[in-house]
């Protein structure tokens, strides 16, 4: 799965050095990838936060 997202973000950097609007229903076919997901990382996505700074509901401070 990161192959197939590392090869979108090298054809979306393209796109966007070209100043074309990508076509993302075609983007997600050539990726075998959903249109919302390519429209996701074309908008910036870096995937999800590794680490939440949560306070535990166990331990009452």
């Amino acid at each position: 799965m990161k192959e197939i997202i590392c090869e979108l973000r090298k054809d979306i950097t393209i796109m966007k050095t070209m100043e074309i609007k990508p076509n993302f229903s075609a983007l997600a076919k050539e990726h075998g990838l959903d249109y919302r997901t390519v429209k996701r990382h074309y908008e910036g996505y870096d995937g999800k936060p590794t680490h939440h700074n949560k306070k535990s509901k166990l331990i009452k401070l």
